[in-house]
Parts: structure tokens; sequence; C-alpha cells
């Protein structure tokens, strides 16, 4: 028998493996043919606790063997890391598979930007029809039905879900089933194995599956509770900065930005878009410098306890950024250059994805 919440086998023996629960919940909540959920999942659910150790994740090397389950794939991606849930890596992999796209977690967009124009600019990214494309929020239930109404027209009703780490994969279940049946959490690893839902209503059959793993993004650097932290909730925030001279901007403890400052009528600006609970502060590049490893940790978070930089391997990069272009740093938000040129130097954790691409934000959005 299987855990009902993460998919993992029951077991009645070892409380530190997956899939423990006690043989006297086991018997009592099969007699009485409800749900039965591992004690892992039952602590998730009612006192938000998830052990380190038990966690789940696919490999990038070993996707194969899931979608070789059927050639029906839902790709979940978490728009808040667009660029770092929908790898090109990924994308090459479902080429053959019919692809639907779901791009979740649009609760979270500031309200300036449009439904049409994240539409357009998914589109533009995915280089696939929109009709493939479908904005989503779980939380909310925003797009549901319509996703609803377009898999159950499709002749083969069995959909696997694949996606990074906690990018709502089990939550989007749980919203097309309009029920609370699979564990969610905001802790990266959750789905522990695959685990087959039926929806008898839609006569459709979900393959809930572990998250990827790359390795590449904030959350992969960052122990448990703080991963939780820094995971957005709420709407994201808008950072606008005007430098009309040289400025250092962290975003968190490990990005410093610095951009050569302009103090004519063209000084470059821009947008910061991140988690409300991760830090952006501002400040002189000098001050910066000397005071990075003493705000580490404290007044910068991520990290959310204070550490020590030289623990850390670090890389630098230099580039121009133009008007209407963004920055994506992986896990972490992204920047969004509103008047440029902008010259920027940054120093960031080497095991982060930054990628450049064309601005979802534009211009004039924060003006």
């Amino acid at each position: 028998m299987k855990c009902a919440g993460c998919g993992v086998a029951l077991q009645t023996v070892e409380p530190d493996l997956e899939g423990y629960i006690p043989e006297s919940v086991l018997i009592s909540r099969t007699e009485s043919k409800e749900p039965v959920y591992c004690q892992r999942c039952f602590k998730l659910k009612h006192y938000g606790v998830l052990p380190s150790k038990l966690t789940g994740k696919i490999d990038f090397k070993d996707i194969k063997q899931y979608l070789d389950l059927t050639d029906n794939v839902i790709l979940v991606i978490d728009v808040f890391d667009f660029n770092g849930t929908a790898t090109k890596e990924v994308i090459e992999k479902l080429k053959s598979k019919r692809t639907h796209y779901v791009v979740n977690k649009i609760d979270l967009i500031p309200q300036e930007i449009s439904r049409n124009e994240l539409i357009k600019w998914s589109k533009e990214s995915l280089n696939v029809d929109s009709s493939k494309i479908y904005l989503v929020s779980s939380k909310k239930r925003s797009g549901i039905n319509r996703l609803l109404k377009r898999l159950s027209d499709e002749k083969e009703k069995t959909f696997l879900l694949m996606g990074m780490t906690n990018v709502g994969k089990s939550s989007l279940i749980n919203a097309l089933k309009s029920e609370d049946r699979i564990t969610v959490s905001e802790y990266p690893g959750t789905t522990m194995k695959t685990l087959k839902i039926y929806d008898e209503k839609h006569d459709i059959t979900f393959i809930d599956t572990p998250g990827l793993s790359t390795n590449n993004r904030m959350t992969d650097s960052l122990p448990l509770e703080c991963q939780k932290k820094i995971t957005p909730r709420k709407k994201l925030k808008v950072y606008t900065i005007n430098a009309k001279k040289n400025r250092s901007i962290f975003i968190g403890g490990f990005v410093k930005l610095t951009v050569k400052g302009d103090s004519g009528a063209n000084s470059p600006i821009l947008n910061i878009i991140t988690s409300e609970n991760t830090t952006v502060h501002e400040t002189d590049p000098e001050k910066a410098t000397k005071k990075w490893n003493e705000w580490f940790g404290t007044l910068l978070v991520p990290p959310c306890q204070n550490r020590n930089l030289e623990q850390y391997p670090w890389k630098k990069i230099d580039d121009e950024l133009f008007t209407g272009e963004e920055l994506n740093i992986s896990g972490l938000g992204w920047l969004s250059v509103a008047r440029g040129p902008a010259r920027v130097y940054i120093r960031f954790l080497s095991d982060l994805k930054l990628t450049k691409r064309q601005g979802l934000v534009g211009p004039t959005t924060f003006k």
C-alpha cells in the first residue's frame, strides 16, 4: 500500500525511514476506507514539519524512465523562476511528447503586468503555440477550468506531471480534482515517488512525480527552513533603483550587483522583482564591499542566519544591459532594465544560473 500523500510504500517498522505509519493507525485508516498517509505527510499537513532526509528529487539524467509512462505531459513552470523551471534541456526532452505548458503561481505577478502580456511573453520564451500555454494559480484556482476542459478533450487521458522541485505539481492536481488529497508544502521535494490519481468526474488519470533537480537554483543552496522562508506567498515586490551615481544593490546576500551611474538625464533605471522575504538593499560600492560579510545572513537574507562569505564559491561577470532586457537569477527573482544602457558588475554564488532574456516587464510598466 502507498501513502496517498507522497506515493511511498507504507511500512510500520522503522519510524525514521520513509513511509512509516504506526500499525494501529494503518489498521484504523484502512478499516474506515479513508486515505492513508505516512507519518511524514501527516506532520507536513498538520504541523508544517519536513524531515530534511525525507525529500524526493529526480536527477535530470533519469527523466526518460518517467517520460516512458505516457505520451501526454503537463510541464509545470513556476512564473517566479520561469527560466530556471522551463530550461532548454527539459523543453528539448519533451519535443516528442504531447505537452501542455502550465505556468503556475500567476497570483504572484504584480498587477501592472497584464494576462495578455504574460501569455505573449511565455509564447515567445517557450517557442510554442499559445494554445498549449495555460496560466494558472493552483492556490486561487484561477485558470483551472480551462485546463480541465482541454485535458478532457484529449483521446489519451493519462497525464504525467513534470517540473522542477516546488513548482506546484501536487497543488495543481489537488486544484484539478477540487480536493486536498496529495501532500503539498512550501518545501521542495515533498513528493517522493510517482503517484497515480484518478479523477472520476473527468475520467482523467494524473501521474504526479518528484521534482526535477538541476542544482542551479537559489533553493538548492539553502537548508529547508530557509527555502521555506524565501518562497514567495504574496505578490512579488518591486524595487526601483535610479543610478544617478555608482550604486551597489544586494539581492539577498548571494548577489551583489554594482551599476555604473550617470548623473545626467539618462541615468540607468532598474526594477528588481523578488520575494517579499528576500532583502534588497542599496548602498554605495565602497560600503558594500566593507560590510558584505557582516551583513551576510543578518541584514541580507538569504541566507537565513549569519554565515561567512568565504565558505561559498563565487563568480564574477560584467555586462551591458539595454532598455527592455532582463536578467533572471534562478530562484531569487529578476532585474529588469527600465532605462538603459546599464553597465553592471555582478558577483554571485557560482552555483546560481543567470539568464539574460527579453523583458516580461515593459520599460514603462512601473512608472
